[in-house]
């Protein structure tokens, strides 16, 4: 590294330019690029351009998020300490020596191959995990995309300045590995039921609570049937719901696309009911889909139609969020604030009602599936975005390849990750 070539201290003209200023111009192609910024991926040159506090605040990051991220400024140089330096560490010393190495044809492939590898922790204490965490490689990991958003000899997201696509395109590769990342933490933490720090009700004890507070033909006892064989969002909301035996059931791929809603076949003829789901959140990625529920189901979805003289709609025209959040706290699973969730992570979150559902099912279903690492985490991917969070469903998905975390469109990953709202 060129270490002697880099100011410790800032100026202002650091500020302004980056260290160095404009001076010692390296030319890769078309690409103009300080040396001393670049190449020797000095962390002074970050420390004296942090970046602000936020995507939405006008203030300059803090002294103590500056150390953090880009190593705590010493007269002596750079000491190689920040989460930038450590994650170009892991990469591998090539990409201490010269980060424009993130633009090589085969830097992806690489850093998906890394991402893949367990990180032992260089100090382990009794008690400690002997790996580190996937969220502090997770928050490393950010510094770089940071790196190449921050600095003019990069700007990888400045779409107007021509001699930067290159490392715009670069960014947007990087970002997509990056969110597939905190797709496969997030997928992990369902795999146990601790998403989110909360501990989240066994599947079979909820099911069990609510049979034994209903009765066997209430909505509340047949709406957590339906959602044991098809869990998924607030799909059974609107459900048009058909019962008469002279009905036509679509059948061809044309059909299909002429159903317009959510709808329900439940005729005499049927001995189980076909639940046509072409309005869903991901429905540009899965298409409108056919489920067919049991015929023990089939027989009770008939006979609460007629008891309860249901005729147009399954559960009713309203979403169902306020009728779950009920129906938890009338068997005990309650709502708490944010202070009180830290003492007790049994508390739900007080918008978390139907997704509370989800992630009961989710992690009851991953504790009984017998699979390696990769496959866990490619079905609590797939449980928590495809039309239905069925574990048999999601298995048979998972045997096509394109349905696989690191195959998943970047809208597809994007929407997951930022998943907590009851849609």
């Amino acid at each position: 590294m060129l270490t002697t070539s880099i100011k410790s201290q800032c100026t202002t003209s650091d500020r302004n330019h980056g260290v160095g200023g404009t001076s010692a111009l390296l030319h890769v192609g078309d690409i103009q690029i300080t040396e001393e910024v670049v190449k020797t991926l000095d962390g002074s040159a970050l420390q004296c351009n942090p970046g602000k506090a936020s995507a939405k605040s006008n203030k300059d990051a803090s002294n103590k998020t500056r150390d953090t991220q880009w190593g705590r400024p010493n007269p002596r140089g750079f000491q190689n300490t920040g989460n930038f330096y450590m994650f170009m560490k892991f990469l591998g010393d090539e990409y201490v020596r010269d980060v424009r190495k993130v633009a090589e044809p085969d830097f992806i492939e690489h850093l998906q191959n890394k991402l893949k590898e367990d990180r032992p922790n260089t100090v382990v204490r009794e008690g400690d995990n002997k790996f580190k965490l996937l969220e502090t490689t997770s928050k490393q990991f950010v510094t770089l995309l940071k790196a190449l958003r921050l600095y003019p000899a990069f700007d990888g997201q400045n779409l107007f300045k021509t001699n930067n696509r290159m490392y715009q395109r670069v960014y947007d590769k990087i970002d997509r590995v990056y969110n597939q990342f905190e797709s496969r933490i997030k997928a992990e933490k369902l795999t146990d039921g601790t998403s989110d720090n909360q501990i989240v009700v066994d599947w079979d004890t909820l099911k069990s609570k609510v049979f034994a507070k209903f009765p066997r033909l209430s909505k509340e006892v047949l709406y957590i049937k339906c959602f044991n064989e098809f869990p998924m969002r607030d799909n059974y909301k609107n459900v048009r719901l058909i019962t008469d035996s002279n009905a036509r059931i679509p059948t061809t791929d044309l059909d299909i696309e002429n159903v317009k809603e959510n709808t329900i076949y439940l005729t005499s003829t049927l001995r189980e009911a076909q639940f046509f789901l072409v309005d869903y959140k991901t429905k540009g990625t899965y298409g409108a889909k056919v489920l067919k529920f049991s015929e023990s189901l089939t027989n009770e979805l008939k006979e609460y139609g007629k008891s309860n003289k249901v005729s147009k709609t399954l559960f009713g025209t309203q979403p169902m969020s306020k009728f779950v959040s009920n129906l938890l706290d009338s068997i005990g699973i309650r709502k708490g604030s944010k202070a009180e969730r830290e003492k007790d992570p049994t508390l739900r979150m007080s918008k978390q009602n139907i997704n509370y559902l989800r992630k009961s099912y989710v992690s009851t279903a991953m504790s009984k599936f017998k699979g390696n690492a990769q496959e866990r985490i490619d079905l609590a991917w797939l449980m928590n975005h495809a039309p239905t969070s069925s574990l048999i469903y999601n298995k048979e998905l998972l045997k096509d390849d394109k349905y696989k975390l690191e195959n998943a469109d970047p809208d597809t990953v994007a929407a997951f990750n930022g998943d907590n709202a009851e849609i």
